[in-house]
C-alpha cells in the first residue's frame, strides 16, 4: 500500500489496495476460509476470509492456474517452467 498504483498488478488481501480498486467484496458471503480471484481491469485481485482465505486464494492461483504443484512441505513448486 506504500507504493503508488501501476496499471498491471496482483493485489492480494484486505488492503487499501483492494479498496483503490473499486473491488466490491461480500465478506459474509466469503466466510473465514472463502476467497474469491477476479481481474478489475488490467489488474489480478485475490482476496479471501480472514481466517485463510486469501492464502487458500493464492494456492488455487498457482495450483489451479498457473499448473503449480507442491511435491515436498518445505520444498520449491513444480510448474509449467520448472522449480521455483
Amino acid at each position: 500500500d506504500d507504493l503508488p498504483a501501476v496499471d498491471r498488478e496482483i493485489v492480494v488481501g484486505h488492503s487499501d489496495r483492494l479498496r483503490q480498486t473499486g473491488t466490491r467484496v461480500d465478506w459474509r458471503k466469503l466466510g473465514g476460509q472463502g476467497f474469491t480471484i477476479r481481474t478489475v481491469g488490467p489488474r489480478l485481485v485475490i482476496a479471501g476470509g480472514p481466517e485463510q482465505g486469501t492464502l487458500y486464494g493464492v494456492y488455487t492461483l498457482l495450483e489451479d492456474y498457473l499448473g503449480c504443484r507442491w511435491y515436498t512441505p518445505v520444498g520449491g513448486c513444480r510448474g509449467l517452467s520448472g522449480w521455483t
